[in-house]
């Protein structure tokens, strides 16, 4: 086995992966335009393997894109739900579980860079939707190739 053999990833998470480039600071994204914003959220995916699409005007309310990954054995969707600048509320949760279920996708991803209050948190906990805040959405960033602003 070759010493500079890639190993794909695997210690991103510990060495920091990413391109050696500046870092995604969680104020990069809560400075983001919401447009901005979206773009930053379907690039990530994008990087992480997922085909990307705006859902349509008239998908159930909450739901902006949704994110497919096909694998050899499975595939998967996600839908996700941009809130850059505006409130959520447990409405919102329930909305964005709903939408889940009616786009056939396994997890919902909320992306909100100002954070989530303790209600959405406890909203969130032992259902399908992962709740993705400006430090999160950040690390995941600095895992890819993709610059900050």
């Amino acid at each position: 086995m070759d010493k500079e053999e890639d190993d794909g990833g695997l210690f991103d998470g510990v060495f920091g992966g990413g391109s050696g480039g500046p870092s995604w600071e969680p104020s990069h994204l809560v400075d983001l335009e919401p447009a901005a914003l979206e773009d930053a959220v379907v690039a990530l995916y994008e990087a992480e393997g997922y085909d990307v699409e705006r859902a349509s005007p008239t998908a159930e309310d909450g739901v902006d894109f949704l994110a497919r990954e096909s694998g050899l054995l499975r595939s998967s969707t996600t839908v996700l739900c941009v809130r850059a600048g505006r409130s959520v509320s447990t409405a919102t949760v329930d909305l964005l579980e709903r939408a889940k279920e009616i786009n056939g996708a396994e997890t919902a991803v909320l992306v909100r860079p100002e954070g989530f209050p303790e209600a959405i948190h406890e909203a969130a906990a032992g259902r399908p939707v992962t709740l993705l805040d400006a430090g999160l959405l950040a690390d995941r960033l600095d895992r890819t190739d993709l610059e900050p602003p």
